[in-house]
């Protein structure tokens, strides 16, 4: 198993990989094409597209540690169909949902992340069923995943308690085009912290989430210093990606205050070395 401290150091991997990610058009440009289309895009479009399949890889790559563990206590094949779309694990979703004999739902599922999405059409059936009074007759989990294929998360988040991350592939996976710029689900985050803080989780830094502070190198306690309203690192990395897609030309970050505060990633406030590292990227 891995220890608090492994999962720290990707942490802090994770967010010079976000800082880096997308600066070179030239690498590995076909892992931008979810589809695999042979579509010309111009230099900045593939940029954005490379951008947005590089945070959900890293957003799949955060909800796969979660849901693999949560599996092992399931035994309702609906609800591991709805965790396993829930962080975008798709194929294993389409063979659950197959097993289980729900062959319609795994034919939905396995269109999911084509260019040509199937919400439309999932959310016009959704509207049929309610019309007519069906909906009280499906599995709860089963209806909940239809309703995520739909583009409607918000029933799905107050189901599973997922953290922000989670959350956040759920509107990147479900509630934007397959071509949208990472931009757009961040505000949709931003926008649902504002208007449902009940429901949406708050973006807390990862020592906060996993239940208590982890040091590194046994620093002394007296050390911790675990801020309430601390915001994680990878968030506001995330903001201030979405702002320079916004503003593009002659782009500088609004404030680099709360992204280079040591209890965006660590609880001990003498922890600079990440910022330093941060600054320097981030800086011409």
């Amino acid at each position: 198993e891995r220890g608090a401290g492994g999962e720290a150091e990707d942490g802090r991997a994770d967010a010079l990989m976000l800082t880096a990610a997308g600066d070179d058009p030239n690498n590995d440009a076909a892992d931008a094409l979810e589809t695999g289309s042979a579509i010309a895009l111009s230099q900045s479009a593939l940029v954005a597209a490379k951008r947005r399949a590089g945070l959900s890889r890293w957003l799949r790559r955060h909800a796969k540690r979660s849901v693999e563990a949560e599996l092992q206590a399931v035994r309702d094949p609906a609800e591991a169909v709805l965790r396993l779309l829930a962080a975008h694990q798709l194929a294993a979703a389409a063979a659950v949902a197959a097993a289980a004999g729900d062959v319609r739902l795994a034919t939905l599922v396995a269109q999911a992340s084509g260019r040509q999405t199937v919400q439309p059409d999932v959310a016009e059936q959704l509207e049929v069923w309610q019309q007519a009074g069906m909906s009280q007759s499906l599995q709860p989990d089963r209806l909940l995943a239809y309703k995520l294929l739909a583009g409607q998360v918000e029933e799905v988040q107050q189901r599973l308690r997922l953290d922000w991350r989670r959350y956040l592939g759920l509107l990147l996976w479900y509630c934007s085009s397959p071509t949208a710029p990472v931009s757009e689900a961040v505000q949709q985050y931003r926008q649902a912290l504002l208007t449902d803080r009940h429901t949406t989780p708050p973006p807390a830094p990862s020592y906060i989430e996993g239940g208590g502070p982890q040091l590194r190198g046994g620093r002394a306690a007296s050390l911790v210093q675990v801020s309430p309203t601390a915001t994680d690192l990878h968030y506001e990395l995330l903001q201030v990606w979405a702002e320079q897609q916004q503003q593009q030309e002659g782009w500088q970050p609004s404030s680099l205050a709360a992204l280079l505060q040591a209890a965006a990633y660590s609880p001990n406030p003498l922890d600079a070395s990440l910022a330093w590292h941060l600054l320097t990227a981030l800086t011409p």
